[in-house]
């Protein structure tokens, strides 16, 4: 009963309230009032959620370099000593030796280099050590002889590099060649030149010469031979250095007097060191010019020339040197190509005036014997007087041409033999008939 007198008192005082301010009069369309002063700032409320993130400024500018680091050792090269250890050089100028390695690890090595190939810039060799042990394909700085050398499969040849030229050959003389031997090439056998034991007596030895042994090889076996450059370890105590050595005519040897001919001259070495063991000579062959010449005479007292065209045969060979000549048939042949000049002389007396004496050449290079159309002579004599003469023709003859002369006269031509006036008979003597051709 109590809480509803309360409650119906304090709604009538709120509707008296109400009535109050309904009546207070509300001006229209005044003007707006001064603003008041701002009040003070109440307390920070609590944060917000965070906003989405805005776009990325511009890039500011670069910092200064930092200071290097300092640099580490590294290496720079690995070598193969000659006592197969590993040698390794480092950046900062040492060398470590790692030890001996095995083959198959040099080979690794090796292989390795190759694959980096800034590693084969360049090759430091030692020029202090003696040669080395032989063995196959080692390469090395020979210190003797000042470059880089290198073994083959012969134990007793050493190739410096640069130094010489050597040509692996076969023997197949049927005998042993020894070091410093003189060869030519006789044939080949399995892709290599087959080599014999050269003299200066025959064309065909001398014209393929090869060089020098450089150390001995059996019969039916391969070796070298040097064709230019140095050979070791011979007795050259018989000539003086600089001698100069030529093809001997014994075959293999060589003489320091120069053949000659019928016999070819082909220098082949200049003596470097004198010494009955370790002498050496600087092979250089050089095969020098070589003239042949024939010299034929008929030293008859008389020789009546016949009527028709006869060859001509000589009855002596008094020189011969590049031909071969037949005194039963008259034919003459070449044994190197060259362009010959050829002089025939007749010491010739007619039996009346207008007598001639009558020429031409024949050849056969092969394929039957063609007659040389102009080198046709026809030469006058005088009447019943001695007269000597004389027939000039140059020709080119390849070698292997057969050649043949014809002569003939009217009736009746002597030749003679005859002696000089005021000499001892037999001893200045004009022949019948001389041939000469170089």
């Amino acid at each position: 009963m109590d809480k509803a007198i309360i409650l119906a008192t304090e709604l009538k005082t709120l509707r008296e309230r109400v009535s109050a301010l309904v009546a207070i009069p509300v001006p229209l369309n005044g003007s707006e009032g001064p603003r008041g002063a701002q009040g003070a700032s109440g307390e920070q409320g609590p944060k917000g959620e965070a906003g989405q993130p805005g776009k990325e400024g511009s890039k500011g500018p670069k910092g200064d370099k930092g200071e290097s680091g300092k640099q580490g050792i590294s290496v720079v090269d690995a070598r193969i000593d000659f006592d197969n250890s590993l040698v390794l050089s480092l950046s900062d100028g040492r060398e470590i030796d790692c030890g001996t390695i095995t083959a198959s690890e040099a080979k690794a090595l090796v292989s390795l280099k190759q694959t980096h190939g800034n590693a084969w810039d360049r090759i430091d060799f030692n020029t202090t050590l003696p040669n080395p042990q032989h063995q196959e394909g080692l390469l090395f700085y020979d210190n003797f002889d000042h470059s880089l050398a290198y073994y083959n499969e012969e134990e007793n040849v050493t190739v410096n590099i640069g130094r010489e030229m050597l040509v692996r050959v076969y023997n197949n003389s049927g005998g042993l060649l020894t070091d410093g031997d003189a060869v030519y090439i006789s044939g080949a056998d399995t892709n290599f030149p087959g080599v014999v034991k050269a003299g200066a007596s025959t064309r065909a030895t001398s014209e393929a010469i090869l060089g020098l042994v450089t150390a001995p090889i059996e019969t039916n076996t391969y070796g070298y031979v040097c064709v230019s450059g140095t050979v070791s370890g011979l007795n050259t105590s018989a000539y003086a250095t600089g001698t100069i050595l030529y093809l001997s005519e014994t075959t293999g040897l060589l003489t320091d007097i120069p053949p000659i001919q019928p016999a070819y001259v082909v220098e082949m070495c200049t003596v470097v060191l004198s010494d009955a063991i370790n002498g050496r000579v600087f092979v250089r062959v050089d095969k020098k010019d070589w003239f042949p010449s024939i010299e034929l005479l008929n030293t008859n007292d008389t020789v009546v020339l016949p009527l028709v065209p006869t060859v001509f045969k000589a009855t002596t060979i008094a020189h011969n040197d590049g031909f071969t000549y037949d005194l039963a048939t008259g034919v003459m042949t070449t044994l190197v190509s060259s362009s010959y000049s050829l002089n025939l002389k007749f010491n010739a007396q007619p039996s009346a005036s207008n007598k001639y004496i009558y020429f031409y050449a024949e050849e056969d290079q092969g394929t039957g014997w063609v007659i040389d159309r102009y080198s046709a002579r026809k030469l006058e004599l005088v009447n019943a007087t001695e007269t000597e003469v004389v027939i000039g023709v140059s020709h080119y003859y390849p070698t292997g041409t057969k050649i043949r002369y014809y002569i003939w006269g009217d009736a009746t031509i002597t030749l003679k033999t005859t002696n000089l006036p005021g000499t001892t008979a037999g001893t200045v003597t004009v022949p019948a008939y001389k041939l000469q051709m170089a």
